[in-house]
């Protein structure tokens, strides 16, 4: 079942030290998980969690009003569980929500990195967990706010699942069940009978029709059948209207739900954002394949597998988002780990030097642009940045620059190593991508803020804000759910509704417009306004 074989004579291994790959897995983790504002992106998921905190029940999922019911509720559960810690560690109630985000993310590289070292052999788990770091795909998924990290950890414990069967039934058929709840959780049908297919057609390679994956799979079904079926039957008794919501519009994930299923072709669009989401694991994966006949390996047959089904299912959505192309992730990542050993010298030396070129351009250009936003040098960039985010405040610290001053000369010593092979290559790109990622959520933490987040709108708006709505005997709805989780954490207004949800008539309403213009009845009041964005993108308007 290996792609690596152990009977092949082997290169002198390079000295390993498993320290090193925690304390890189561990920067990777926390810079755009902790202490930054909550982002646009984040604000519907975050107001649901409030709200269940708040109310102490943990089916009444509410965004201001309107009911929020994109998928069971269980990442939003122990996310506000988590929420909880804000009250005994210095952190705001959203930092600590991500923390559910960091737990998962930690538990797919665990699990990616038993996958590896099971299928692949002694070592090659690091080399699994060094490439999805190194892919932007997983730097992204893995600090934001979202559920969607749930699902990748559910295919990460799934893989994991499949590589230990046939030494560990018990164990494998918990971990495949876990799998299974986990991906019906975070996304609802699609993932589930994603990794139904999956199981179902492995036998279809002969490695795979034992008799251990057999009752893997028997032992699955056991424990997750009757669990399937408990949450969706307990959302529906504890409160119908949501359960409702879930199956019209949402029981089929990307798909829709049975009032609302729409489906399209997004092929080309997964083809070209799979080029910077999945890299350099693609590519990697790319040369094994040439180098060998990864179809007489069950596990080639498995990745290959699964990226085929992958790409089918998601081609036929009608608008992907990018986010979703974490499918192909673990698959590219094992493929790539199996070849690490075979890339010659000479290209390894030039996958590595073009790692150095990416990442060192990048991380010259940032260091300059924080000189020219901050200090207006050189002023050429200056003024290039100056009408990018035209509203920026310079807010200098001295802790982001520390923080991205240290990392810099590990990475250039990291870089600089001799004897460079696939393994150190593969190494030095996710070194580099964390660099990059450092000093993003370092020094540019205020500038990125500033685009990504209400806050200063909000904070500018409060200045405005009638006595009224203050002290609560007003309210005000908008359309904006992000708008209105901003004005929740960072106002003093008090009663804040959806426009869409039934509510006591409101006397003030905030509307937010676009390159479309502003709709604003003619005897309506105009109590504020305010632009946020490159040259006012957007407009904010407060009305009465």
């Amino acid at each position: 079942m290996f792609i690596f074989d152990p009977k092949r004579k082997q290169t002198r291994r390079p000295v390993e030290y498993p320290w090193l790959l925690l304390l890189l897995a561990f920067v990777w983790l926390w810079p755009a998980a902790v202490h930054r504002d909550l982002w646009n992106s984040e604000s519907t998921l975050y107001a649901v969690i409030v709200h269940i905190h708040n109310s102490g029940n943990a089916f009444d999922l509410q965004t201001y009003g309107t009911i929020y019911a994109a998928n069971m509720p269980v990442y939003v559960w122990l996310a506000a569980a988590s929420q909880k810690l804000s009250a005994i560690l210095p952190m705001s109630g959203y930092t600590a929500a991500r923390l559910a985000t960091t737990l998962f993310i930690a538990l797919s590289l665990w699990a990616m990195g038993g996958a590896g070292r099971s299928l692949l052999g002694r070592y090659n788990g690091r080399s699994v967990v060094l490439l999805l770091m190194a892919c932007p795909g997983t730097m992204v998924l893995g600090h934001a706010l979202d559920a969607t990290v749930m699902q990748f950890a559910s295919f990460c414990f799934f893989i994991y699942a499949v590589a230990i069967c046939k030494r560990f039934i018990l164990r494998g058929g918990v971990l495949m069940a876990l799998s299974w709840l986990m991906a019906f959780w975070a996304g609802n049908l699609p993932p589930l009978f994603f990794l139904w297919l999956m199981t179902l057609l492995l036998p279809c390679a002969k490695n795979w029709r034992t008799r251990q994956y057999l009752h893997t799979i028997a032992v699955a079904f056991l424990i997750a059948l009757p669990l399937l079926l408990l949450l969706p039957l307990l959302l529906s008794h504890n409160n119908p209207a949501a359960f409702r919501v879930w199956l019209d519009y949402h029981i089929f994930g990307i798909f829709g739900g049975f009032a609302d299923t729409h489906f399209g072709m997004s092929l080309m669009k997964i083809l070209e954002n799979l080029l910077w989401f999945a890299l350099p694991a693609w590519l990697v994966a790319l040369w094994t394949i040439y180098r060998r006949k990864v179809l007489s390996h069950a596990t080639g047959w498995f990745c290959l597998l699964w990226i085929m089904l992958s790409a089918v299912i998601l081609s036929l959505h009608h608008d992907l988002n990018s986010n979703q192309l974490f499918w192909f992730l673990p698959p590219f990542a094992l493929i790539a780990a199996a070849g690490l050993d075979d890339i010659k010298r000479g290209i390894a030396a030039f996958f590595n030097w073009f790692g150095v070129m990416i990442f060192g351009s990048a991380a010259i250009f940032l260091w300059l642009l924080f000189f020219a936003i901050n200090y207006g040098v050189p002023q050429t960039v200056a003024q290039w940045a100056s009408r990018f985010n035209p509203y920026f405040s310079p807010d200098w610290n001295y802790f982001p620059m520390i923080l991205a001053l240290s990392f810099t000369p590990i990475w250039i010593w990291a870089v600089t190593r001799r004897n460079i092979r696939g393994r150190q290559a593969v190494t030095n790109w996710a070194a580099g991508s964390t660099l990059i990622w450092t000093i993003i959520f370092s020094l540019f933490l205020p500038w990125t803020e500033s685009l990504k987040s209400y806050r200063p709108i909000a904070q500018d708006m409060a200045h405005s804000i009638p006595p009224d709505l203050v002290s609560g005997s007003q309210c005000l709805e908008s359309d904006s759910i992000a708008l209105l989780t901003a004005l929740d954490e960072y106002s003093p207004v008090k009663k804040l509704y959806h426009t869409a949800s039934t509510h006591p008539p409101c006397r003030y309403r905030l509307i937010l417009s676009d390159d479309k213009g502003l709709d604003i009845p003619a005897t309506a009041n105009i109590l504020w306004h305010g632009e946020r964005g490159k040259k006012g993108r957007e407009t904010i308007v407060l009305i009465e």
